[in-house]
């Protein structure tokens, strides 16, 4: 998130995850990229237990995030500048003369576009998974490993105007804390109401044991996407990110998974 805007909201006691996070909420692209960020933060953050005792028992771990895509482009975007650099620095101060120095320019730069091919390659082949992650987990002694990919379409559907009389006005969940009153939804002044696009995501879910050669549980939802709710129900007016309500549809949307 480039323009966005994280403050400590808390107190020194407090834990990170209860920071502020700011967002221009008239660019769609950075909403839907702090929710796509929150996540993976979400699935890979470790669940808080109050007290002491028998309570972390109920408790699932949290997930680990493999990043082995970004790796690899980060890997082949520097080999390649690297390459690139290191032939121009050489053509320009070891061997200016072009008959001599075209020969390996010419290389390097079918070698640079090697990689770069390389790297569309790995960002073809992510697509438009936003998060990849494992646990394992170990129930009546057989150890189960976890393993789910989240998808998130690149492109958001077009916010929706309503009348304020109208029924989807009046049924729409708002920003948190707000309504459309009975006086604003009769008034023949009354502006359109606006509903923020909807972020839906698509889930996979393995679930095997055995080192992975027995499969106790599959589902994904396919090409349907499952709906957590519009951007106005977790970004307040001002851009705040009310994390704590994504987290609850999230979670919400994997039980439904992973039941």
């Amino acid at each position: 998130m480039s323009s966005s805007e994280v403050r400590a909201g808390a107190s020194a006691g407090e834990d990170t995850h209860e920071d502020t996070i700011i967002v221009d909420t008239s660019n769609l692209s950075e909403l839907k990229a702090t929710c796509d960020d929150a996540v993976e933060r979400i699935l890979t953050r470790a669940p808080e237990v109050v007290g002491a005792g028998p309570s972390r028992s109920g408790f699932s771990p949290p997930f680990t995030a493999s990043h082995v895509h970004t790796d690899v482009r980060l890997a082949l975007g520097f080999t390649g500048s690297i390459i690139m650099i290191a032939c121009a620095a050489w053509s320009y101060l070891v061997e200016p003369e072009w008959s001599v120095n075209k020969g390996p320019t010419l290389y390097c730069v079918a070698l640079f576009a090697i990689l770069s091919g390389l790297q569309m390659l790995s960002s073809h082949l992510q697509g438009d998974t936003i998060v990849l992650c494992k646990r394992r987990t170990t129930t009546n002694g057989i150890v189960q490993t976890e393993t789910l990919r989240v998808r998130s379409a690149p492109t958001l559907p077009k916010p929706k105007l309503y009348n304020a009389g109208s029924a989807e006005a009046r049924t729409a969940r708002l920003l948190p804390g707000t309504s459309i009153t009975s006086d604003s939804a009769t008034a023949k002044t009354a502006r359109p109401v606006c509903i923020p696009p909807v972020y839906a995501l698509s889930f996979s879910y393995t679930q095997t044991s055995n080192g992975g050669k027995t499969l106790v549980k599959q589902s994904d939802s396919g090409n349907e996407s499952i709906p957590l709710g519009h951007f106005g129900e977790w970004f307040t007016q001002n851009g705040d990110f009310r994390e704590e309500i994504f987290e609850e549809r999230l979670r919400g949307a994997l039980a439904k998974i992973m039941e």
